[in-house]
């Protein structure tokens, strides 16, 4: 189903469900097909629901994106990483648009107040 927004056809989002195809550690097929789309992904506990993070690309690289926290990763852009079973992830899936799929990713922020993001804060600005 998708939903209209100012002239741009964004898909709703996915249901929540674990990236790994049974019990051999490989890629969902669902994950595969992230090559080359751009959106937003939720990830949170799967027993408790907690939501843990939020995080975007808008360049056609959201599996490369989102699958890099379920690795180990090292470097300037390094993250926080999950454990394989303990997790399951939404997508929003949307077109190449830095502007709106940073207002995605805005809103699940501000809704979902996702425990592992760094967001700042008015007393960290320096003026």
């Amino acid at each position: 189903m998708k939903t209209k927004q100012k002239g741009v056809n964004i898909k709703k989002s996915s249901r929540w469900r674990s990236p790994w195809s049974g019990r051999s550690g490989a890629w969902a097929t669902w994950v595969k097909n992230l090559d080359g789309k751009s959106g937003v992904y939720i990830i949170r506990e799967s027993r408790s629901h907690l939501v843990l993070y939020v995080g975007q690309s808008h360049t056609g690289r959201l599996k490369k994106t989102m699958i890099r926290h379920f690795q180990q990763w090292r470097g300037v852009t390094s993250g926080v990483t999950y454990r394989r079973g303990s997790v399951e992830v939404k997508i929003i899936l949307a077109p190449r648009r830095r502007a709106l799929i940073h207002k995605i990713e805005q809103n699940c922020l501000f809704k979902l107040k996702p425990r592992d993001n760094e967001t700042g804060s008015l007393d960290e600005v320096p003026f």
